[in-house]
């Protein structure tokens, strides 16, 4: 969907995130599957954020992501901050405990959904 991107080695790499279809755009909604290519936060995550702000003032956060995150990952906590509602859609125990255990630092309501209940996280981020 957004394309592929070039590494330094110039060979061509998959992005890894996608938009998440049918939700509405102050919800930056992003699925990620598979190890992350290294340039996803900047071509795919970064102007998914700035698209939202541009049009509202409060933006939300549906990620799912269907592995634990790379250690060289730069999405974050402290990417949440911008957010008013976060939800992390996973079946990871590491990332849900994590999220729960560090939640007390995080400036938005977020809440953690098994992919199953994927549905439910969407319209708990659009309420």
């Amino acid at each position: 969907m957004f394309g592929e991107a070039k590494n330094s080695e110039s060979t061509l790499l998959p992005h890894m995130l996608e938009a998440i279809p049918d939700i509405p755009d102050h919800i930056v909604a992003l699925s990620k599957t598979g190890e992350e290519n290294p340039e996803d936060f900047d071509k795919v995550f970064v102007p998914a954020v700035q698209q939202a702000q541009q049009n509202h003032d409060k933006i939300r956060l549906l990620f799912q992501m269907d592995s634990e995150p790379s250690p060289d990952s730069k999405v974050g906590l402290k990417e949440f901050a911008q957010f008013e509602k976060v939800t992390l859609v996973t079946d990871s125990e590491a990332v849900a405990s994590r999220i729960k255990s560090f939640s007390f630092m995080i400036p938005c309501e977020i809440r953690v959904f098994p992919v199953a209940e994927l549905e439910q996280a969407k319209t708990w981020i659009m309420e």
